[in-house]
């Protein structure tokens, strides 16, 4: 029987004609069948970010009070300094305003990933957050068919 001999081999010798030997089959293969792959490998990197969930699925539906209006930068804050434990977790944030001079008691925010909606939602239908000792009131966003 053939044998190679390499650093991941570890070879003990019991007697003259009876040889152990034991693989490190963690970095060394034995056997010859070859792994084939279909992938690209010159295809770009994948972005979750980009191609992962649809912006519904990431997206969520904030109301507040009419008398504590909340700023498109401090919803972005809140939500990234508490979610965004590995960066800015917010894609964009839309204020949603019913008239000229009306401040705006609505808005949409769009995630980078959906477990961070998810993650706000905490399984419930509503969530209520306080920021800045206002009410931050979110639901799961779903258009409205007029």
């Amino acid at each position: 029987m053939a044998s190679t001999t390499t650093a991941e081999e570890v070879a003990t010798e019991k007697s003259a004609s009876d040889e152990e030997v034991s693989w490190d089959i963690s970095s060394s293969s034995q056997s010859s069948s070859r792994v084939t792959s279909k992938l690209n490998p010159n295809a770009p990197e994948w972005d979750i970010a980009r191609e992962g969930s649809s912006k519904r699925k990431r997206c969520l539906y904030l109301t507040f009070s009419n008398a504590r209006p909340f700023s498109e930068s401090e919803i972005a804050d809140f939500f990234n300094s508490v979610f965004g434990e590995y960066g800015p977790c917010v894609e964009s944030v839309h204020m949603i305003r019913h008239g000229r001079n009306c401040p705006s008691v609505e808005a949409k925010v769009i995630f980078r990933f959906m477990t961070v909606a998810v993650t706000v939602m905490a399984g419930r239908e509503e969530a209520i957050y306080i920021v800045n000792d206002k009410a931050l009131y979110c639901k799961w966003f779903k258009r409205k068919n007029y």
